[in-house]
């Protein structure tokens, strides 16, 4: 089973200034966003509705992984909403 990202809302931009890259992750809400950023800017996003949001977070990383350029190990913090 697959998702489509085809919908999602993105904005990328290129790694620089260096600093913490941390992934954010929302899904307390009917939109579902994932990020990855510093503490001085957001390097990507992707914000995708519907039901199944879960299924979406996997997909949506590898997206923005490969959009930046960045390597998962290249990743210090991860920040999960909660509500």
């Amino acid at each position: 089973m697959g998702v489509s990202l085809g919908a999602a809302r993105v904005i990328a931009r290129a790694v620089g200034g260096g600093g913490v890259i941390v992934v954010g992750v929302e899904t307390s809400t009917p939109q579902t966003s994932v990020a990855i950023g510093t503490e001085r800017e957001i390097l990507a996003h992707v914000a995708a509705a519907g039901k199944a949001r879960q299924e979406v977070v996997t997909p949506a990383l590898e997206q923005l992984l490969r959009w930046t350029g960045i390597e998962l190990s290249q990743i210090g913090g991860v920040s999960v909403g909660v509500g």
